[in-house]
């Protein structure tokens, strides 16, 4: 009977786990490119695109959802994460600069205040278990602080109309 039990914990025969967690096969064609680049993160593929998956959409995380990052000695730019209640905001344009890594622009002219009531009517709506509400909670916190202590500013950034696949 003791031996039946040990038996059936060990992995007898086949390939062993590559992962603690569930997991299943599933098949994808990539790039000769992509696949050189995942070679460079791990010999072994599927803990490459793990790695990958786990850098990029598994960053985002309770603790870095909006980051205040410094441009020069006295100015910083917010960055937040991917969040689906601020597109909802029509006004404001969310500008991918990495992987779900987001700066927030307005048109020219929008006051503090404005964004900062956005956030709290999409606040009123969302669920408070939600990663949106957490990241607009955060991100509310962080203007409030700035707009009242009167350390923020607004500059513009040049915004093109483009249209993808088409040149100069």
């Amino acid at each position: 009977m003791k031996m039946k039990q040990q038996k059936s914990k060990l992995n007898v025969g086949g390939r062993p786990k590559k992962f603690s967690e569930a997991s299943r096969p599933v098949t994808v064609t990539l790039p000769d490119r992509i696949l050189k680049l995942l070679a460079e993160i791990d010999s072994d593929r599927a803990q490459a695109i793990a790695k990958s998956a786990e850098a990029v959409a598994g960053a985002q995380t309770k603790s870095n959802m909006v980051k205040i990052v410094n441009i020069d000695s006295d100015t910083a730019i917010i960055i937040v994460g991917q969040n689906n209640c601020l597109a909802k905001i029509s006004w404001l344009k969310l500008i991918e600069i990495a992987p779900l890594r987001y700066i927030i622009a307005v048109p020219t002219g929008t006051e503090f205040e404005k964004l900062e009531i956005a956030i709290l009517d999409l606040l009123e709506a969302a669920r408070k278990d939600s990663p949106d509400w957490l990241l607009l909670t955060e991100l509310r916190t962080v203007l409030n602080h700035f707009r009242r202590t009167n350390k923020m500013s607004k500059h513009e950034i040049l915004l093109l109309s483009h249209q993808k696949g088409k040149g100069i």
